[in-house]
């Protein structure tokens, strides 16, 4: 938001400056060659001087932008993850002096913020000074012309007086030139944003009636991977978050995907989602490949239940519909009572029209996973996303949620995350993940007479299901 501050301050100031200045000194060097074009070749030959020195300083300028650009980036950064992490911070008595990385955020910003200044400032000086000499020429020139008798009187005293005048839009340019280099920074980072590659694809799509979605060898990773020394592709493997992912979801049916935590579940969902793209393979839905379809279009088919989801600064109604804006009134009401979210919203002092804080810090956890069971129920899409939606409720939201869970999940395409793996004991297809690799599936009675991951992830949570702390 700063570089677009920027690019805005110096859009309305300091190029219409740049402008109205060049603009002032076109005006005053033709005026002044009506009376003398020596002189006006002296007054203003002190100028490109100034310029050159300016343009000289141009890559210690940018190097020097660079580093205070990333700097602020990085205290405001720390500022954002202060104010997010207060009650931590508070809760560890690291407020004040002794959260470090915010002051040495700050510190570091100050130190190169100075040092642009310390160094840029003096140079810029020196080249304004460098254009006011020319007075100084001007005015040893002019008395040797008069001397000569080749300069009038008060062509002289008019250079003098009117002459001196045109080096503050001189200077004022140069000063405005370095303020504009330094915006222009601001302009290649949003660039840079800009020139990002977009996610696209066509909306000439046609689904077949079978809503599947099938992944075929699909390896994907979140960071570029690094070549091993003898370019072996296996070697570059093991750096995928998914390896050779092959499996299909029906329609109509439940999904689970259980496994360690790292093992790939959650990139599932994202690759899903089309939040990214895999590397190599291909994922289809109704037997379209998803790469190929616009992400808006495509999106049309999917709604996600969070861990932890977001809600915006505004009314209960207005978030529900946010999956189905031209929902109506009686239709959000419905998908609240299927969500168990109408008695509680019931009872909020506006009720649907209630104002909630930013991202629903006004209500409680169960009634935020709740409302975002409504928005999934209206938005009617033949595929929904679980990810680990009761896993931080407490027992009595839990049966609430799952309530509402049943009624989402009837008659689509179920994709589930869970640790708890009693939630899902009933699911069509239970596919195991570990280090990136699908390693088996099955239904829960298959997996346990496999003796595998699963038995033994089953058998650590029945072993420590009636812990206690002593």
């Amino acid at each position: 938001m700063d570089d677009f501050l920027l690019i805005e301050e110096s859009s309305s100031h300091q190029i219409p400056q740049l402008y109205g200045s060049f603009n002032t000194i076109i005006i005053c060097a033709l005026l002044l060659i009506v009376f003398d074009w020596r002189m006006t070749i002296i007054t203003f030959s002190s100028f490109p001087f100034g310029l050159i020195i300016l343009i000289l300083i141009t890559g210690l300028q940018n190097k020097l932008s660079l580093n205070e650009y990333g700097a602020k980036d990085e205290a405001n950064s720390s500022l954002q993850e202060y104010l997010r992490g207060i009650r931590c911070i508070k809760a560890y008595n690291l407020v004040g002096s002794k959260f470090d990385r915010l002051r040495n955020a700050y510190h570091q910003y100050i130190k190169e913020s100075t040092r642009n200044d310390i160094v840029i400032g003096p140079i810029v000086y020196l080249a304004s000074s460098i254009t006011y000499s020319g007075i100084i020429f001007m005015i040893l020139f002019g008395s040797r012309f008069y001397i000569d008798g080749t300069l009038k009187p008060l062509n002289f005293l008019f250079f003098l007086v009117f002459g001196s005048r045109v080096y503050y839009p001189l200077i004022n340019s140069l000063i405005n030139i370095v303020y504009i280099r330094y915006a222009t920074i601001a302009g290649k980072r949003i660039q840079k944003f800009l020139d990002l590659p977009v996610i696209e694809g066509t909306t000439d799509v046609c689904y077949s009636p079978n809503k599947d979605i099938v992944f075929k060898n699909v390896y994907f990773k979140y960071l570029d991977d690094k070549t091993s020394d003898d370019g072996s592709s296996k070697e570059q493997y093991r750096e995928y978050t998914l390896k050779n992912i092959n499996i299909r979801m029906k329609q109509g049916s439940m999904t689970a995907l259980v496994g360690p935590s790292g093992s790939g579940k959650s990139s599932i969902l994202k690759l899903i989602s089309r939040f990214y793209d895999p590397d190599f393979g291909k994922i289809t839905f109704a037997d379209e490949d998803i790469s190929k379809i616009d992400p808006e279009f495509y999106m049309k088919n999917i709604s996600v239940v969070f861990q932890d989801p977001y809600l915006f600064q505004d009314t209960i109604a207005n978030n529900i519909k946010f999956g189905n804006p031209s929902a109506s009134y009686a239709k959000i009401v419905e998908a609240a009572k299927k969500a168990c979210a109408h008695d509680f919203i019931m009872k909020l002092p506006k009720r649907y029209d209630t104002m909630v804080g930013e991202d629903g810090c006004t209500l409680s956890g169960g009634e935020k996973q709740r409302i975002s069971i409504a928005r999934a129920i209206l938005k009617d899409s033949p595929v929904v996303l679980l990810d680990e939606a009761t896993s931080s409720l407490d027992p009595e939201n839990e049966v609430e949620v799952q309530k509402g869970i049943s009624e989402l999940i009837y008659g689509r395409n179920v994709i589930v995350i869970s640790h708890h793996l009693r939630t899902i004991k009933e699911a069509d297809n239970i596919i195991v993940l570990e280090n990136g690799y699908v390693v088996e599936q099955g239904t829960h009675q298959q997996l346990m007479r496999r003796q595998g991951l699963y038995k033994r992830l089953w058998d650590i949570q029945e072993k420590y299901n009636g812990w206690t702390m002593n």
